[in-house]
């Protein structure tokens, strides 16, 4: 299945992304929501100490904010600048409800570099009475191109369900062809309140009540698997890169997609999948020996995507479709930019009562002084007695 793409190199020590989760509390429902914890926001101190931990932890290049609702935390901007002063990269992700073209200059001016809109069909939301097709794409494009505006990079968030595959090409449809968006985050939907309680920590291992059917709150098909086949079948698409799981297996708990598109003013956009190549593995290896750590988010650079496009076209990649693209570049008015997709799988609990993650789960965040993944957070029982400054070693 993930034949020709690239294992991430990350180990538990050197995962270059983590999440900072600073409030509960939300502004609109969400079929998926996994947060049941009390809504208030935490105080900057915790924060600061929960940071510094999950960087003591891991080589971060870049953390997520995270909630809840992040805009609803009062002294969010400040949450930014603590975490830009480090040298990292940040990646917010928002609902987009509360998003006026002032607090996005705010958001920008402390160090915002990328905003993740998290607009779905399922949401309860007031600016979109209608969730039909026509209506969300609107909604998607508005909000993006009010976040570009601020001088930030745009993401897209959804959640995929059984019941609603199609859900999946419309957002690759969208992110591929829109002048704002170039990133997609899907995760698959998990009933996460149906594992129980759980216990333990990334480091430690998490177990909670064995399944029998080894996998809970979905059906046993809604994997990767699903997404594989349908990004091949629809758009020709193949993985990039992918992560195993925790158990040390190739089966991918996340599916990574590369895309080259040229949004052109007057025509339809024109793009291409990438695959992996000696350059991209190259350039990691170098990345991490100069900076200490490995790369997660890369600014958006049409000239430098341009010569990785010839590059990987020379050392194993696609020359016909890379030239394409770089030919296409050049047209006057035309804009290239690298398109990332990214497909995530949630936890589950196999027939021995472990929790079965991501591999390393680059979206762990900070719980009772411990580090574990944020989509099952909720259900963990943590000692919050001990203080973020203490950590769980690996």
């Amino acid at each position: 299945m993930i034949r020709g793409a690239w294992r991430l190199p990350w180990t538990a020590r050197t995962v270059p992304h983590g999440l900072l989760d600073i409030l509960r509390g939300c502004n609109l429902t969400c079929r998926a929501c996994y947060n049941t914890a009390p809504a208030q926001p935490k105080r900057l101190e915790l924060l600061r100490d929960e940071f510094n931990l999950l960087a003591r932890l891991r080589k971060l290049d870049s953390v997520s904010i995270v909630g809840g609702e992040p805009t609803l935390h009062p002294q969010l901007c400040d949450v930014v600048r603590m975490i830009k002063s480090a040298g990292v990269s940040v990646e917010l992700f928002t609902n987009g409800l509360h998003t006026p073209p002032e607090f996005l200059a705010q958001l920008k001016a402390a160090g915002t570099d990328l905003v993740f809109l998290h607009i779905d069909a399922h949401q309860s939301r007031p600016d979109l009475p209608r969730p039909d097709g026509a209506s969300l794409r609107s909604l998607w494009a508005s909000k993006a191109a009010a976040v570009a505006a601020a001088g930030m990079e745009v993401g897209l968030a959804i959640t995929a369900y059984p019941d609603a595959e199609s859900d999946i090409d419309a957002a690759v449809d969208f992110v591929i062809s829109s002048p704002h968006a170039d990133y997609l985050l899907v995760t698959l939907f998990r009933d996460t309140g149906q594992l129980g309680p759980l216990s333990g920590s990334i480091a430690a291992g998490i177990h909670g009540r064995p399944a029998a059917a080894g996998q809970v709150g979905q059906p046993r098909q809604w994997t990767n698997k699903v997404v594989y086949h349908r990004l091949k079948d629809r758009f020709g698409l193949l993985p990039f890169a992918y992560l195993g799981d925790s158990k040390g297996n190739a089966d991918p708990r996340w599916l990574s997609y590369l895309i080259g598109a040229v949004v052109a003013e007057q025509s339809k956009t024109f793009w291409r999948g990438l695959r992996p190549s000696c350059i991209e593995r190259f350039f990691v290896r170098l990345y991490r020996l100069l900076r200490g750590r490995y790369p997660f988010y890369i600014p958006q650079s049409p000239g430098r995507f341009r010569v990785q496009l010839l590059l990987n076209a020379l050392s194993g990649g696609l020359v016909r479709d890379n030239l394409g693209l770089v030919r296409r570049s050049l047209r006057r008015g035309d804009i290239l930019r690298a398109k990332r997709l990214l497909f995530q799988c949630p936890a589950y609990i196999d027939g021995g009562g472990s929790l079965v993650h991501c591999e390393n789960c680059p979206d762990a965040t900070i719980r009772g002084g411990t580090l574990v993944p944020v989509c099952v957070s909720d259900q963990l029982i943590c000692d919050f007695s001990r203080h973020p400054s203490t950590p769980d070693r690996p």
